[in-house]
């Protein structure tokens, strides 16, 4: 690494995905402390960090969850230079995010397929696209039963549901 260009993308809270078991001190404490002196650091201020890719709404909700959860868990050095700018070419473009809670533990998780279910059917009837849908699971094998649960439920002919590509 000494005498040549080298490039780290990335910060502390895409730790979060725990891609290959990510670090945030890699990122926070070593790289710095083993290359003091020879880093240029950017984008870690707000205007050095636009989000060029989400909606001003994503990027709201996501300005405010980082922001609440690193002052709750007290997290604010990893989390100090989450707020995003919403970049001029999706500052018109719209977007929706829905975050819900069920008490039930039992019925938990049919109650949630259920309510996504009704979201998606709901979304596309407003006129969303397909492409314009994403659903986030913790665990590989809760995607699968998202599958699975969308899946049956197109296959039925009685539960209305559109045809969607998975």
């Amino acid at each position: 690494s000494n005498n040549y260009d080298n490039l780290i993308i990335g910060d502390e809270k895409q730790c979060i995905y725990r891609f290959r078991n990510s670090d945030p001190s890699l990122l926070r404490e070593q790289v710095s402390r083993e290359f003091e002196g020879n880093i240029i650091e950017r984008g870690d201020n707000i205007t050095e960090n636009t989000n060029w890719r989400s909606s001003a709404e994503v990027i709201k909700f996501n300005n405010t969850l980082f922001s609440a959860l690193a002052s709750i868990l007290e997290v604010n050095d990893v989390y100090s230079n989450v707020t995003q700018q919403v970049s001029a070419k999706h500052s018109s473009h719209h977007g929706y995010v829905k975050v819900e809670f069920f008490d039930d533990k039992e019925q938990r998780e049919l109650l949630a397929l259920d309510k996504m279910a009704c979201d998606i059917k709901r979304q596309l009837n407003s006129g969303y696209k397909q492409s314009d849908i994403a659903i986030l699971a913790r665990w590989n094998k809760d995607g699968h039963k998202i599958i699975e649960f969308l899946m049956k439920l197109m296959a039925n002919p009685d539960a209305d549901f559109p045809k969607i590509n998975i």
